[in-house]
């Protein structure tokens, strides 16, 4: 569909997710319905998410979480744990990245400090923030 001069041009101008897309959209079937205006606004959306998670994939690779798959959604308020569940969800909407806070964890061995402050990393990757910790 696009000559191989404009999809080498693309990725000259670093704009491979929009190269990619033209790829496959010769492949595809029903791309000769598409108006020029829906074909740009596709290009840039397929460009657009391809360097959004690019970013939140190098954030995550960058912030070297102890246990990368962690989610606040998955943190239970269980007896004898002392997890302030009303805390937890007032974290989770990540203000205190806005407010430049720092956020402290203790308790004793085996309390979940980890995993918190790892799901507290990923949401704050989620949120094009780089997590620190000491």
């Amino acid at each position: 569909m696009i000559d191989v001069q404009t999809l080498d041009r693309l990725k000259a101008m670093r704009l491979s997710g929009m190269a990619e897309y033209f790829e496959n959209l010769g492949a595809a079937t029903g791309a000769q319905r598409l108006t020029g205006p829906e074909m740009v606004k596709m290009a840039v959306d397929w460009e657009y998410e391809r360097r959004r998670n690019s970013k939140l994939h190098r954030l995550r690779r960058y912030a070297a979480l102890a246990q990368p798959a962690a989610d606040i959604a998955d943190i239970e308020a269980m007896p004898g744990r002392n997890v302030d569940a009303e805390l937890i969800a007032r974290l989770s909407v990540g203000n205190y990245l806005q407010d430049r806070q720092d956020v402290i964890l203790q308790g004793p061995t085996g309390a979940g400090k980890t995993y918190v402050a790892c799901a507290l990393g990923n949401k704050a990757c989620q949120q094009r923030a780089l997590p620190a910790g000491w």
